[in-house]
């Protein structure tokens, strides 16, 4: 199913060739998630990974006043929880979305400029490649606003990116991480020096990822995922790679000194 282009919708999508961009369109809020949002950004992920055409997503954030990637979850829908099942309900969508970009079967790359916040953060924490414009802040400084925490899935994604001091120091001290933060901790690969560069960027990464095997990198996501969980193994991941008609192609194409036709099987 397409996804809806309309201007007053929270979530725009296009594809171009094997590229898939989704943009959050709330620029007057600077793109803070509603749960229509999210479920716009769960019914993008199930296209993409119905659609074999497409090899990469990129996630970027619609510019208004000044560019925004994210700025975190409408604070409005904090209001009228009461109970115990109301915030397990919050955190359950906001879960659903998050899982929804970790499990794509095709790498995610996040072009962050502006507000990166709370959901925005974890968002760009669930994707695979960051890039970044110079106005990045970065963080979750919910002991200043919301005073709420984290589950140990949300920290542990945090921790992954920026890693355990940082993510301390983002929420202990309601600290906004800007680009040289994210640069050192590795977290970025790729800066840019203005926003307008920010979106060719993003596309020419995607378009040079969408020329490797595709096998290669959906088993690596799907591998990195397993490695958090105690016990958890990829032979069968590494099994089906040696096995397929893409290695085969590729170690066809190799010996034959050209390039190889990815079939992503």
């Amino acid at each position: 199913m397409a996804m809806t282009d309309f201007h007053e919708a929270p979530l725009l999508a296009e594809q171009d060739g094997p590229v898939y961009r989704m943009t959050f369109n709330r620029p007057h809020r600077l793109n803070a998630a509603t749960p229509e949002m999210e479920d716009l950004i769960v019914a993008g992920c199930e296209y993409v990974n119905r659609t074999p055409e497409i090899r990469v997503v990129v996630f970027d954030g619609a510019t208004g006043r000044k560019p925004s990637f994210m700025a975190g979850g409408d604070i409005e829908g904090f209001r009228g929880m009461e109970s115990a099942d109301d915030v397990r309900a919050v955190e359950s969508h906001a879960e659903r979305t998050l899982r929804a970009i970790e499990n794509l079967r095709v790498p995610a790359i996040a072009a962050l400029d502006g507000p990166v916040i709370g959901q925005g953060a974890l968002l760009a924490a669930c994707c695979d490649i960051l890039v970044a414009g110079p106005g990045v802040r970065f963080g979750f400084p919910i002991a200043r606003t919301v005073g709420n925490c984290l589950s140990v899935r949300n920290l542990t994604r945090l921790t992954e990116l920026v890693g355990v001091p940082l993510t301390r120091r983002m929420i202990m001290r309601a600290a906004l991480l800007g680009i040289g933060d994210l640069v050192r901790a590795g977290a970025v690969s790729d800066t840019v020096d203005t926003h307008d560069e920010l979106r060719d960027l993003a596309m020419r990464i995607a378009q040079e990822m969408a020329a490797l095997a595709p096998l290669t990198l959906s088993f690596t996501k799907s591998s990195l995922l397993r490695a958090r969980e105690p016990g958890s193994g990829n032979e069968d991941l590494v099994v089906r790679s040696y096995l397929s008609d893409d290695s085969r192609e590729a170690v066809s194409a190799f010996l034959g000194n050209r390039s190889p036709c990815w079939r992503g099987r």
